[in-house]
This record gives C-alpha cells, structure tokens and sequence, in this order.
C-alpha cells in the first residue's frame, strides 16, 4: 500500500512538474559544448558582448549532466534527473 502511494504520488507530480526554468537551457548549451570540445569553457558563446578575457565556466559539471541524463533518456531524462 505504502509503495503504492508513493508511486501514485510521484506519477501525479511528474504529471503536473511546472516547465523547465530558462537557465535549464543554458546548462543543457554549456553540457553540449563541454561533451563535444572535451574540455571546460574558457569563452561564453551564448552572450552578444565583449569576451570576458577572465572567464571560465563554473556551470560545466551540471550542465554535463544534465546533458548526459537527456542525452541518454531524451528530455524526459530531465525529469528522471528531477
């Protein structure tokens, strides 16, 4: 009964989870580039300005996972993540 409930539960809140937060995005950009370049970004590509000669991701390990999770699973590895 217990286990069913919590599956109950977790189906229920899968079901109506509010949508990915836009920064979401970012990360799973940031996993992409990490995955294909092998190595941690030194550059922001995702901004129209100035190179920050100082910059070095501190976002790469999550969005490398996330990247991973919907690589593997699709988008729906996003919320298996979740």
């Amino acid at each position: 009964m217990i286990v069913a409930t919590v599956v109950l539960v977790a189906v229920f809140y899968i079901r109506i989870a509010p949508p990915a937060v836009l920064d979401t995005y970012f990360h799973l950009a940031v996993g992409r580039q990490v995955w294909e370049t092998k190595q941690i970004p030194t550059r922001d590509d995702f901004i129209y300005s100035d190179v920050d000669k100082n910059y070095t991701s501190n976002v790469w390990l999550s969005g490398l996972i996330f990247y991973g999770f919907v690589k593997t699973f699709g988008i729906g590895g996003m919320l298996v993540l979740k």
